[in-house]
């Protein structure tokens, strides 16, 4: 099964999103996340 965290695309701190990699290793947050997946399943505020 995968893993994997989605994040928000539209974020502000992500803006502009010209190097999407470069965005999201140095300026993603807490917020940016949109959700979690662990063992294929979407984990809702519980870890």
């Amino acid at each position: 099964m995968a893993d994997g965290v989605f994040i928000k695309k539209d974020d502000l701190d992500l803006d502009p999103l010209q190097n999407p990699h470069a965005s999201i290793v140095h300026r993603a947050n807490e917020n940016s996340i949109k959700a979690v997946m662990v063992e294929g399943e979407i984990i809702h505020g519980k870890l």
